[in-house]
């Protein structure tokens, strides 16, 4: 995982929370694109609005990748909250609810609020993008930094914003070790499974996210944290104005 271009990201894009109904929409519409158009990893026809959802958006935080000169979404990935009706999406494949006690570090399962990062989505094409020709990287190059970016985005939500101390993610080895190469250090908390390929349950503390986020990539940390900060005021003041009109 390359930091470097990260360096730069902001210069062209943003990174934008899902705080409102319009915007989660974008995010369940890439997340359609992906999943069921070019990976066909779900059904498109459970989904005739074309927006990809399941039973754990109720409880999630979506970050977008906007394009700043045509404002095209083009990436998404999502925060779960744990809830206690649902959960979290790992659990359905994994009997780990309490998994969090094996940490090597120690967790107050008293104060343990578990969050879990998922639906990364990305697609091939988007429209309103030229992503080859002047003097543009080649477009899997781009797709990786939009994946870098919602990684460490996300990361960044859940450092800054979230009551999350513990989060998790299922994931292959390959990402697993590319997030270990600038730092993020997941620990495996079960053993791999065959769901979509070869995954497995991992999970993180807060204090390790930040620290890692700090050492690896102050800048990008500390400019994604003061833009989710500025959307969470400018949202909150919104529905203020709306609750007084």
């Amino acid at each position: 995982m390359n930091m470097t271009n990260l360096s730069s990201f902001y210069e062209n894009y943003d990174l934008v929370l899902g705080l409102d109904s319009e915007t989660k929409k974008e995010s369940y519409k890439i997340r359609y694109q992906v999943y069921c158009e070019e990976w066909h990893l779900e059904p498109s026809l459970r989904y005739p609005d074309h927006m990809e959802t399941d039973e754990f958006d109720v409880n999630s935080i979506p970050i977008l990748v906007k394009h700043k000169a045509s404002g095209n979404y083009i990436g998404t990935i999502r925060t779960v909250l744990g809830s206690e009706n649902l959960g979290l999406p790992f659990e359905r494949y994994f009997q780990a609810k309490k998994m969090y006690c094996g940490l090597s570090e120690k967790v107050d399962s008293t104060e343990h609020v578990a969050g879990e990062f998922s639906r990364l989505a990305v697609p091939k094409y988007i429209d309103g993008l030229n992503l080859i020709n002047n003097g543009q990287p080649h477009p899997d190059k781009v797709g990786r930094l939009f994946s870098n970016a919602l990684y460490f985005g996300v990361f960044s939500y859940i450092a800054h914003c979230s009551d999350i101390s513990v989060s998790y993610a299922l994931m292959e080895e390959r990402l697993h070790r590319r997030l270990r190469q600038v730092g993020i250090e997941f620990e495996q908390v079960s053993n791999f499974i065959d769901f979509k390929g070869k995954r497995a349950a991992f999970a993180i503390s807060k204090e390790k996210i930040k620290h890692a986020l700090m050492a690896n990539a102050p800048e990008f940390y500390e400019a994604t944290a003061a833009s989710f900060d500025s959307q969470i005021i400018a949202h909150h003041q919104m529905n203020a104005q709306q609750h007084t009109a």
